[in-house]
């Protein structure tokens, strides 16, 4: 849904909006190799790389318990499916031990990608991450199956050790399905994170809304780093660094403000600050709605996860990421030439401003 690098001229200023408005589990993740170059553990980015590639270890195990080592009580969670919105880790343990005991018997899963980019607070009590993992299935006398899955997320220091407090993982969904006349009686819409502010987060989450009002906050608001990562529905939805995704989405705002369409939260949000005060995480669903009138056109909600640095003491967007949710028959295994197409970085004058549409 989230504006794809490729624009298509038939769905212009529409798919234009999609660009610059950026903004169950995967059950069958699995150990990552190991690094050449692996980072010491005493480094906070090398932590939350462990981290991350500790989820893969736990799915590949068949291990759901050791997320209790993981993650944080309260955790929120967007996982695959339209229903997998958590709120607790328990649930999200129930939940993957549920996923992994259906799995068919004899699926072997590794993961054959996975390179984990991690941003880390002023303070390095906080971080968030980003991955862009690609998950191999395995059968017996059958050709294995490879999903390129995303994942972005936000870690918290507990006691000398990062957890994770919010996480989201998604497959993409392509854009001609997407905009298909159909779509809205085939997508399932995506369950509520609930409304729960954490202590001082309401900035968070009065920036998120302007964030959706105002397509020149969003940009000005976007953190310059290049740990930033916007990450949209369509496979090509996807930016990575802040000052490069501002200076090629900030020419386009005049055209963009032509546009008649609006982003609003319509369930949630779910938010909160890092114990540092200096990170922190807003979670929520999103419509947009084009055009007035007759030619209003509403797309289904998709789920949001945003995550927000301190800078100079102002808040800013270091990642956002957007899914639908996807019934098991709505998830797709890649082909060859869209893995190879993957590696190709798009060219800046057919780039879209960002990864995500909304």
């Amino acid at each position: 849904m989230q504006t794809g690098r490729r624009v298509a001229a038939r769905r212009g200023r529409a798919r234009a909006v999609w660009a610059v408005a950026l903004s169950a589990w995967l059950a069958g993740c699995a150990k990552a190799p190991p690094a050449k170059n692996v980072e010491p553990v005493s480094e906070p980015q090398g932590q939350v790389r462990a981290l991350v590639r500790s989820l893969y270890e736990v799915l590949e195990t068949q291990e759901p318990e050791r997320l209790n080592a993981l993650l944080v009580p309260d955790v929120a969670a967007f996982g695959l499916g339209p229903k997998d919105s958590f709120t607790n880790r328990d649930t999200v343990v129930e939940r993957l031990r549920e996923e992994l005991s259906a799995a068919q018997r004899g699926d072997r899963f590794k993961v054959v990608a996975s390179k984990p980019t991690v941003g880390v607070s002023a303070s390095a009590e906080s971080a968030w991450f980003y991955d862009f993992v690609r998950v191999q299935r395995g059968r017996d006398g059958k050709a294995p199956q490879t999903w390129p899955a995303r994942i972005t997320g936000h870690a918290v220091k507990v006691e000398g050790a990062f957890k994770i407090d919010a996480v989201h993982v998604s497959l993409s969904y392509p854009d001609a399905q997407l905009y298909d006349a159909q779509s809205a009686a085939k997508l399932r819409a995506p369950q509520s994170p609930g409304d729960d502010r954490g202590p001082d987060s309401d900035q968070l989450v009065g920036l998120t809304r302007r964030l959706l009002d105002d397509l020149e906050v969003k940009v000005d608001r976007t953190s310059d780093r290049a740990e930033v990562v916007l990450i949209g529905t369509d496979p090509g939805d996807v930016y990575e660094g802040g000052k490069a995704f501002k200076d090629l989405a900030r020419p386009r705002l005049a055209e963009l403000r032509k546009a008649a369409f609006s982003l609003k939260i319509e369930s949630g949000p779910r938010s909160r600050v890092s114990p540092d005060g200096k990170t922190g995480w807003v979670a929520a669903t999103v419509v947009l709605r084009l055009g007035k009138g007759k030619s209003l056109q509403v797309l289904p909600a998709f789920r949001t996860l945003w995550v927000f640095a301190e800078e100079n003491d102002v808040w800013n967007l270091v990642s956002e990421h957007q899914s639908l949710g996807l019934t098991p028959g709505q998830r797709f295994p890649a082909v060859a030439a869209d893995l190879a197409r993957a590696e190709q970085p798009a060219a800046a004058s057919d780039a879209g401003p960002g990864p995500a549409r909304r």
